[in-house]
């Protein structure tokens, strides 16, 4: 059975919603310098600030955000100082061999359709007209998704419109007020403690905060090897073996993952999460923006992986991002989510070259802009 404290509940603010705290304060109660730590706010949220009262320090893996805002880049690697110049100029005229790395990972739209492996469309994780309310707020209105074996689905959206929610009503987290979730056309119960042991271990969700799942006393790898024994019979020194395997393969040292979770940083504990996860060998992985906290070289690589685990164990995929160019590289189809209710479906290519609904426009227009600043273009 996967490991009962990768599926407990997690505070549910959303991380938008932290994000944008500092950035609503009236002026005379915003600080003279800020540290956007992993920022993930709007980049015109940003830019409206006056510039001359305020100095800001980010800290991000965004360079899209960094090229629109930034005076300056500074480029760390293991906790030096490699490279430093204007935003203007490094870019473009990257001295450092990691910097060259770094750009040369930026995520991509596609050029040409995927080309996705045919579908038993009875098979997979299907969501029928999942409804909930909370605090009189209609959170999700009659979702449909199905995500067939093999394939990649991803659900777009503004914070707040729903798409965590409807990641966790998949994963049994929280209890939908209307819909069924069925694995293979076996429908499964809504909360997660009624569903049996293999059900748990069929559908595995990577959260969000990575660092939540994780118990916080014991040593990361310990807790790998746990679901690798639990999960998949293995024995103690076998799941050892296999924890380790697996999280060498998403970038993690033995050294590492021997740590604690409070000694590693949330993009390492969200390659690990996903470690544990693969490790179930599930039927379905929800992933809750799980590249938000990776390098580029990072990213790519874990999203290398999912499509890897997709081609051969033949998982469904769900990826829950704001980030569509991350996500558009090997999502077979997109989901958008508006105020709760999915406006608009389509597979990959044919939503990003011809979107119906403006949100699903605003969003396409977002990424193409982000192109035309790096000069990728589509």
């Amino acid at each position: 059975m996967a490991d009962p404290v990768a599926q407990r509940p997690v505070p549910r603010q959303q991380a938008g919603h932290r994000r944008r705290h500092p950035l609503q304060l009236p002026p005379r109660r915003r600080p003279r310098h800020r540290i956007a730590g992993a920022v993930a706010v709007r980049h015109r949220r940003l830019q409206r600030q006056p510039r001359a009262l305020t100095a800001t320090v980010l800290l991000t893996h965004d360079l899209t955000l960094t090229r629109r805002l930034a005076d300056e880049i500074v480029v760390l690697l293991d906790g030096r100082n490699v490279e430093r110049g204007p935003a203007s100029r490094l870019p473009q005229e990257p001295a450092h061999a990691y910097t060259r790395s770094l750009l040369a990972a930026e995520p991509r739209l596609p050029d040409a359709p995927r080309v996705p492996h045919a579908a038993d469309p009875a098979s997979g994780l299907h969501a029928r007209r999942l409804g909930k309310t909370a605090n009189g707020k209609r959170l999700l209105d009659d979702v449909d998704l199905h995500v067939p074996s093999g394939r990649c689905v991803a659900i777009v959206g503004r914070s707040g419109a729903g798409k965590t929610t409807l990641a966790r009503c998949l994963a049994g987290l929280t209890r939908p007020d209307s819909g069924q979730v069925l694995l293979d056309g076996v429908p499964l119960a809504a909360a997660i403690r009624r569903r049996d042991r293999r059900q748990r271990t069929q559908v595995q969700y990577v959260h969000q905060n990575a660092r939540a799942s994780f118990d916080e006393f014991r040593p990361v790898a310990a807790q790998i090897a746990r679901t690798a024994q639990f999960a998949c019979g293995l024995s103690s020194e076998q799941a050892r073996s296999e924890a380790a395997r697996v999280l060498a393969t998403i970038g993690l040292t033995s050294s590492q993952a021997a740590r604690r979770p409070d000694a590693l940083s949330g993009g390492q504990l969200q390659r690990a999460a996903l470690a544990r996860a693969l490790l179930a060998r599930p039927a379905a992985l929800i992933c809750d923006e799980i590249t938000s906290g990776q390098d580029l070289i990072n990213q790519a690589e874990l999203l290398g992986l999912l499509a890897e685990a997709a081609r051969t164990t033949a998982v469904g995929l769900v990826l829950i991002s704001h980030d569509l160019p991350a996500i558009a590289g090997i999502a077979d189809e997109i989901h958008v989510l508006e105020a709760g209710r999915r406006v608009e479906h389509a597979a990959t290519h044919e939503l990003l070259t011809r979107p119906r609904t403006a949100i699903a426009r605003d969003l396409v227009a977002s990424a193409n802009c982000g192109a035309a600043a790096t000069g990728r273009g589509t």
